[in-house]
């Protein structure tokens, strides 16, 4: 996936079990590798950039101002809901130096 530069994007991972029913892990973390290769972990709980939307769900919102390149994700929970997945996007800069 490509985004421009400055937009605000909505990273989610949903969780759910054998039945394929959503449900709320023991814990919830997202590691976030930005384009300059600092990597920020955040726990759902302690760090209110990790969001639970709704049963099963969670997300982080990432501000692409002033970052362009590749950011990547990796989800991990705990519990009897243990999984881990990861989804990456691309920043790419505005063909014009300043907006208009």
């Amino acid at each position: 996936m490509s985004v421009l530069i400055g937009n605000l994007v909505k990273v989610k991972a949903t969780f759910k079990d054998e039945h394929n029913e959503k449900g709320d892990p023991a814990t919830v973390q997202v590691a976030v590798k930005e384009p300059s290769s600092t990597v920020t972990t955040y726990v759902y709980g302690t760090d209110p950039e990790l969001v639970r939307e709704s049963m099963g769900v969670y997300y982080i919102l990432i501000d692409t101002t002033d970052n362009a390149g590749e950011w990547q994700f990796v989800w991990n929970s705990s519990g009897t809901l243990q999984a881990a997945g990861q989804t990456r996007f691309t920043v790419t800069e505005t063909y014009f130096d300043s907006s208009p």
